[in-house]
């Protein structure tokens, strides 16, 4: 069976017909392909049914910014579905919803790419045509995230990221984990050249510390020169175990949500957060507060210059997965779809509410303005990422907890005040 090239294709038809097409065109030639993916652009691919409206809300499982009116909006209006969008703040926490019996109730979900090859494995997600999303995604992306230069949507056999493998994700937002600092107290001669500073702090800042253990623990091995992602000796926790002593320590305080360090932040009772990323000061950046700057250094500690993994950060990127529900919603295909439309990605780089973050689709970079641009720190995006790693997972997560629990007690021995701040939600 051949495409007609100016047939209109409804989302059910470009599956079905996909499937037939791939196999048939290993003999036909390379040219049959290339009229399906022209036609299949974003409008001509989507096409709203009545069973998508009658089907109800689309269940969306994803972070702070996807919920916001001017992302949701257009196609709930459009295709009569509304959105039905569950936060979440942890990558660990939402898997474990997922794995727990919630796969049946989401139809779509944003994890950090490192989480994807453990949705895929537990057989928590589907595989999507990478001919098909190539034209509908990649197509449109920035040149780091282009097919050949990035893989990490991809999976091989063994459940491990290939740029040869299956598709199983499309990135949608990134940023970097590292540090942010209020520049104006802090300089970039401090910062620029390690985290020399944070564990042997020879001047008086104020260092404030997230309670997010998955994302700072990644930070402590890097300055420890230990590869995070794989599985750890005893004599690397020990080490690790050591130097995040040595950082609670060296901390006035821990804060266990987002708004509460910016608070604090804006009041100067700290002049860093370890960790944090443009994902959290993206708010204050948003207010007009752009002394508050992420901090990648070059390195993690100058002690080991050429090693690999002496990283001043790691990149994360948010990606979108279809959630193998066996009562799928009939408009996710067509979800995924419009949220890869380059004026969507836009939208979502600049909500009406949530953080403002960098998208990888080119045309938001070419629309931002240069106030954009500087909130989002875009310009600066390159040499972040330059100095950093890309976010692998750590697979032997659950060995830092003690680690981290321990560490708490020793928050602020170097300070005459410190504290710990209330768990309470990110609202």
């Amino acid at each position: 069976m051949v495409f007609d090239a100016n047939e209109k294709l409804s989302r059910r038809s470009f599956l079905t017909r996909n499937a037939a097409l791939i196999g048939f065109s290993a003999t036909a030639g390379s040219g049959l392909l290339a009229a399906p993916a022209n036609a299949a652009g974003h409008d001509e691919w989507m096409t709203p049914e009545p069973d998508e409206a009658a089907a109800g809300a689309l269940n969306f499982k994803t972070w702070s910014g996807y919920d916001a009116g001017n992302v949701t909006g257009p196609f709930s209006e459009e295709w009569g579905v509304p959105i039905d969008i569950s936060l979440f703040t942890d990558n660990p926490a939402a898997f474990n919803e997922i794995k727990g019996g919630k796969s049946e109730f989401y139809d779509l979900a944003s994890f950090d790419m490192a989480w994807v090859p453990r949705l895929a494995k537990a057989g928590l997600i589907r595989k999507l045509d990478l001919e098909t999303w190539k034209t509908l995604a990649w197509d449109h992306y920035i040149d780091q995230f282009r097919l050949e230069n990035y893989k990490f949507a991809q999976l091989n056999e063994n459940m491990q990221f290939d740029s040869d493998g299956d598709l199983y994700g499309l990135p949608q937002r990134f940023g970097v984990v590292s540090a942010y600092a209020n520049t104006e107290r802090v300089p970039e001669d401090v910062w620029s050249t390690s985290y020399d500073w944070v564990w042997n702090p020879g001047k008086d800042y104020n260092i404030g510390l997230l309670d997010r253990m998955f994302w700072t623990i990644q930070l402590i091995m890097l300055w420890c020169n230990i590869d995070p992602y794989k599985v750890h000796t005893e004599e690397e926790l020990g080490t690790v175990r050591e130097e995040t002593i040595k950082l609670f320590q060296n901390a006035k305080a821990l804060f266990s949500n987002a708004p509460q360090v910016n608070q604090a932040l804006l009041h100067e009772e700290i002049d860093v957060c370890f960790e944090g990323d443009n994902f959290i000061n993206g708010p204050l950046r948003q207010d007009g507060h752009l002394q508050f700057r992420t901090i990648v250094p070059a390195r993690a500690n100058p002690e080991f210059p050429k090693a690999p993994n002496n990283a001043g950060g790691t990149t994360w990127v948010e990606t979108m997965v279809v959630v193998d529900n066996s009562k799928l919603h009939p408009a996710t295909y067509d979800y995924l779809v419009y949220m890869q439309k380059p004026s969507t990605a836009y939208e979502l780089s600049w909500p009406d509410k949530g953080p403002a973050v960098l998208v990888p689709h080119k045309e938001p970079w070419e629309r931002w303005s240069e106030e954009q641009r500087v909130i989002l720190e875009a310009d600066y995006m390159q040499t972040m990422i330059e100095s950093s790693r890309w976010y692998e997972g750590v697979p032997d997560l659950d060995k830092f907890n003690s680690i981290w629990e321990e560490a708490k007690q020793h928050i602020g021995e170097k300070h005459a005040e410190a504290k710990i701040f209330p768990v309470r939600s990110f609202g």
